[in-house]
């Protein structure tokens, strides 16, 4: 054997070590997003099947692709209402993100679309869960666990499931501000937290306000959902 080649193999030896390395000092992260992958594959299998069984209506999932589609083609979050006549989506809630997924269908024009943004911002909520488990509990197998456990919790696939709903863009963003607020980047957590608050408002202020008085029964029945809810959000 030549020295050239045993040059060469010598580095394409080096080379292999080093990736292995790599893998090996990261295979928790990489987990992590293995994780997030086959979740999101998952989550969106079931979705697409239910959009061509045709399990999915127009609320909320027609709602939204018809705000997004007018949105991109120069009508901002036109809609149509109930009685058929075309308002701005901003009456009724005040959910600008929409305008962001406009870039997304303007490439992908499908429902589709809107769900697989949906199930991939859901999914990206894992990786704040383990570097905030990394950094408290100080082992990466505890994290590593923490995030599965954030992926396999049932009420997060079925909000990924549901598609679509802006306010289901916030819990990534949220994740991501109470990690920015635990390692100090006041920058970063004020972004996630504007974004968070006021690109999924459920409704606007002053339709709030004119909201009918509930029953006192009806405010303790509905505390542990929509009330609570509302004060994460606001």
């Amino acid at each position: 054997m030549s020295s050239e080649s045993v040059a060469a193999h010598e580095r394409s030896s080096d080379a292999a070590h080093r990736v292995r390395g790599w893998i090996v000092a990261r295979r928790h992260v990489l987990l992590v997003w293995a994780a997030m992958l086959g979740w999101a594959a998952a989550v969106f299998a079931t979705v697409r099947s239910d959009y061509e069984r045709y399990q999915l209506g127009h609320f909320d999932l027609g709602n939204m692709v018809q705000a997004v589609w007018s949105t991109a083609h120069g009508r901002p979050l036109e809609s149509t209402s109930g009685a058929g006549e075309q308002i701005t989506r901003l009456g009724s809630h005040v959910d600008p993100i929409l305008v962001l997924l406009a870039p997304l269908w303007a490439a992908v024009p499908s429902p589709l679309t809107l769900a697989a943004a949906q199930v991939a911002a859901v999914s990206f909520g894992a990786l704040p869960v383990f570097w905030l488990g990394r950094r408290h509990l100080e082992s990466e197998n505890a994290a590593l666990i923490l995030s599965v456990v954030y992926l396999a919790y049932p009420w997060l696939a079925w909000t990924a499931l549901d598609a679509i709903h802006p306010v289901t863009f916030a819990i990534p963003l949220l994740l991501l501000a109470v990690w920015f607020l635990d390692t100090d980047r006041i920058g970063p957590l004020l972004v996630c937290d504007r974004r968070s608050r006021h690109l999924v408002r459920t409704r606007p202020r002053t339709q709030a306000r004119r909201a009918p008085h509930r029953p006192r029964s009806y405010r303790l029945d509905a505390r542990g959902a929509a009330d609570r809810r509302a004060c994460v959000l606001r």
